[in-house]
């Protein structure tokens, strides 16, 4: 069947057709409404504007709540920095409908600063074979490469683990605009598994143009596969009380890879404990 004489059975010439995102739409609203008044101390609150906004967010949204929530996150942003609500018109209006174009704004729109780190890191989520944890994102995130190396095994106080986990948290969502973010992000604490905002992120990182394009941008930071190694193993040495030996052997085994990768096997022996 062809697409013409699709749409004339099924699409929007029957009057019968489901439009899903026609359902969807009265709580797409709500969402917005409610996630953009939690914010309203911050504006002069204009009501008819205010409801011309989350009903232009409804019309855009197509039914994807993935969208709304970036946009949410966008607009509230704006609020905090006491922007009128004819700003976060053209806040709102500037959004591309396209997620994937609303996904290269987003990197677009990280602090150059922090854009080798962001590229890194996210090329470390995508790489590593097992989801990490907050504390690994901390020891990831050490100027120092073998930050640890040189100090004896200690476990760190409870006090200090939380305030690492929490302080990492805080780092990944402001520096890198919610893209990749504690999982669930209530009760946070050192064993909080970190993941990408959505599946649809990690897919669309994981196309060959983004991943040239993030391995560029990363190009002078540690191989990933040997920071993880080093996450693992200060980890065993200043978290875990009873470390197990399958975190060990992952460290190594990345470690292998790493030195593959990079020909230099420093890291690599420096891992093997």
């Amino acid at each position: 069947m062809s697409n013409s004489a699709f749409q004339d059975s099924f699409g929007r010439s029957n009057p019968h057709v489901l439009r899903i995102h026609e359902f969807t739409r009265p709580d797409i609203e709500l969402f917005a409404w409610e996630n953009l008044l939690s914010d309203s101390r911050y504006i002069d609150f204009e009501p008819t504007l205010f409801n011309d906004l989350v009903r232009d967010i409804g019309e855009r949204a197509q039914g994807v709540f993935l969208w709304v929530r970036l946009v949410v996150k966008s607009l509230r942003n704006g609020i905090i920095n006491q922007d009128p609500v004819t700003i976060l018109q053209e806040r709102l209006q500037a959004t591309p409908s396209d997620l994937e174009e609303f996904f290269e704004q987003i990197l677009a729109s990280v602090d150059a600063i922090y854009r080798s780190r962001m590229a890194w890191t996210f090329l470390v989520a995508m790489r590593s074979p097992r989801q990490l944890k907050l504390i690994h994102y901390y020891f990831l995130e050490q100027e120092d490469p073998t930050f640890g190396f040189d100090k004896p095994d200690e476990i760190w106080s409870h006090s200090e683990i939380q305030r690492c986990a929490m302080k990492t948290e805080r780092r990944l969502n402001g520096r890198f605009k919610g893209l990749l973010e504690a999982t669930p992000s209530v009760d946070i604490t050192a064993q909080t598994e970190v993941d990408f905002l959505h599946r649809t992120l990690s897919d669309f990182l994981a196309t060959n143009r983004m991943k040239d394009k993030l391995q560029s941008w990363a190009s002078e930071e540690l191989n990933v596969f040997t920071a993880i190694s080093m996450a693992l193993i200060a980890e065993s040495k200043f978290i875990e009380e009873n470390p197990t030996f399958q975190n060990y052997k992952m460290a190594v085994e990345l470690a292998s890879k790493g030195a593959i990768e990079t020909g230099d096997t420093t890291h690599c022996f420096q891992t093997q404990l």
